[in-house]
């Protein structure tokens, strides 16, 4: 009887199906759309873009599901996009901005302002 009702259910409420944004990281492609215009300013159009700070503050806020859901998966974009932000975290922050490097893994690894 019950399977009858969640047919009787279904047929007039259509269940919703989420997707969990860390569980389907890896079976998204992230293919580049980036345009230069003859004015020489760019316009990317990707999903995800290292050149947009609002997608590298996404990427930083979950770095860690992130990084920890990706290890491991060579074959996946998700691998080498976080492979990538850590090299490019690594040349501009590293030894130019130590101070900023150091906040940024104190604030990656969880830890409060204080």
């Amino acid at each position: 009887m019950r399977q009858d009702q969640y047919v009787i259910k279904n047929s007039y409420k259509q269940p919703m199906y989420c997707m969990n944004a860390v569980k389907s990281f890896n079976n998204l492609h992230f293919d580049d759309n980036i345009i230069i215009k003859s004015d020489g300013t760019i316009e990317d159009k990707s999903l995800i873009s290292l050149m947009n700070p609002k997608h590298i503050s996404v990427l930083l806020c979950n770095f860690i599901k992130l990084k920890e859901d990706s290890y491991g998966k060579f074959y996946t974009d998700g691998y080498f996009l976080m492979w990538d932000l850590e090299n490019l975290i690594n040349k501009t922050l590293k030894d130019k901005y130590p101070l900023y490097y150091s906040l940024l893994l104190y604030k990656i690894g969880g830890l409060q302002n204080v």
